[in-house]
């Protein structure tokens, strides 16, 4: 089952399974003169192109059931995400933890994404927010212009940081910052993502069967019993 997505930039869809936002396409950004179809740039995973977004929660050890890639999410009431309507998915782990995402979307290209956490049990939990890229192959119509990037990008505490495809192939990357963002770009378009404002995470490019830009924080998120515990996000899918 798939969300719908629109605004008066974007139209697509994301996906209860995993919550991926995983199906973008630009709507004033047309493919060719002739075909007037919309650029293409988010794809589900299973597809050749796969380019997708996900966002979570760690646990070390795994001590505490949290979703994944799999996980089926239940929406709770709107299930149209628009400018003015965010939706929020919902998923329960069965011992007590109940995990939302409240999606937001501006009328461009930024998402905002809460993630909660509910704990009813009846002790403290840490978890550690993260968010990764995934594309599962270079794209078919990369350039390698010198002038124009294209590939892994990200600003680490004020520093630039571009990588090729080949580099994160031959050997993973990871940088530690207090502040930046990290994505993937291509000629024209960008896909980006934006840790919460003054905290210390750590991020990695790697290539494992497909190319993964994430980030995850170096400090837990403490959730005492019976509270509410909650981390933001932002995502940009944009045209450059």
């Amino acid at each position: 089952k798939r969300i719908k997505i629109e605004n008066n930039n974007i139209i697509g869809s994301l996906s209860l399974k995993g919550g991926l936002i995983d199906d973008i396409s630009f709507k004033n950004h047309k493919q060719n003169l002739e075909n007037k179809k919309n650029v293409e740039f988010l794809n589900p995973a299973e597809t050749k192109d796969g380019f997708y977004a996900e966002t979570g929660w760690s646990s070390i050890n795994n001590k505490i059931k949290v979703p994944n890639k799999d996980s089926v999410w239940t929406t709770v009431g709107n299930n149209i995400l628009t400018e003015n309507q965010p939706v929020t998915l919902e998923w329960n782990n069965g011992n007590g933890i109940i995990f939302k995402k409240v999606i937001e979307l501006d009328n461009k290209f930024l998402f905002k994404i809460t993630q909660q956490v509910q704990n009813n049990t009846s002790k403290s939990i840490d978890l550690y927010p993260y968010a990764q890229l995934t594309r599962n192959k270079i794209p078919d119509d990369i350039q390698n212009f010198y002038i124009s990037h294209e590939g892994f990008i990200g600003v680490f505490d004020e520093e630039l940081k571009e990588d090729d495809y080949d580099d994160i192939e031959e050997k993973k990357i990871i940088r530690d910052a207090n502040e930046g963002w990290l994505g993937i770009t291509d000629k024209f378009w960008v896909m980006a993502l934006v840790p919460a404002q003054g905290e210390n995470f750590k991020s990695t490019f790697l290539y494992n069967n497909a190319f993964k830009a994430n980030y995850i924080l170096n400090n837990p998120t403490t959730i005492n019993p019976s509270s509410e515990g909650s981390n933001d996000i932002r995502l940009f899918v944009a045209a450059k």
